[in-house]
């Protein structure tokens, strides 16, 4: 079995590798629990991990809600682990595996949720960010400025002559997006008003309702 470890607030990761007899430390812990590193090895020993996911030796990924060490052929909707959703609104049955860790667990994923010592190549290595985060609240947050401020002009300024990192801006809050947010919720209040007043239309003619 392999280990992936990670430690987000560095933004590095480890591979460990777990031999056969290693490996049944493991066996019937859960998605999302929570465990000290020792039985991994000395070296991680007062270091608390948690148990991401995993996938088994055919890549079946493992999912959180089935407590079971077994297969499923589950229905999946958008924004589920193990379908990538092409097409808005479409359901797909895929095969996927309980979030209990057994025999044919092949990788486990792993976060540090509570370092003790430094562990070599993981919680001594701080990597920075390869990406940008892409809204722009966000953006703003990490560069210090107003909301609505030209990222792109700030960046032009405090790097001159370099290369401009690949920014794709979603959710910016224009007057444009202020006024259609504005229309829908006026439609709504709309919606809501004509309700009400059909429901009393109705109960002056037929009676109240059970």
């Amino acid at each position: 079995m392999k280990l992936n470890i990670a430690h987000p607030a560095n933004g590095s990761q480890k591979c460990v590798e777990m031999s056969a007899k290693e490996e049944q430390r493991f066996f019937g812990k859960k998605i999302g629990e929570q465990f000290d590193g020792a039985i991994i090895s000395p070296e991680f020993e007062g270091t608390f991990l948690q148990i991401q996911g995993g996938n088994d030796y055919q890549g079946i990924c493992m999912v959180s809600n089935q407590e079971t060490t077994k297969r499923l052929r589950l229905l999946l909707k958008e924004g589920d682990i193990g379908y990538k959703c092409k097409r808005r609104g479409v359901r797909r049955r895929k095969t996927v595996r309980g979030s209990m860790v057994s025999n044919e667990t092949q990788v486990l994923n792993l976060i540090i949720v509570k370092e003790n010592k430094p562990i070599e190549g993981l919680t001594d290595v701080v990597k920075p960010q390869s990406h940008l985060p892409k809204k722009e609240s966000k953006l703003c947050a990490l560069l210090g400025l107003e909301a609505g401020a030209n990222i792109r002009e700030h960046l032009s300024k405090t790097m001159p002559g370099e290369k401009l990192p690949n920014i794709r801006i979603v959710r910016r809050i224009t007057q444009k997006e202020l006024e259609r947010r504005e229309a829908r919720k006026t439609v709504r209040e709309a919606r809501k008003k004509k309700l009400v007043e059909d429901m009393k239309r109705y109960e002056g003619v037929h009676g109240a309702l059970n």
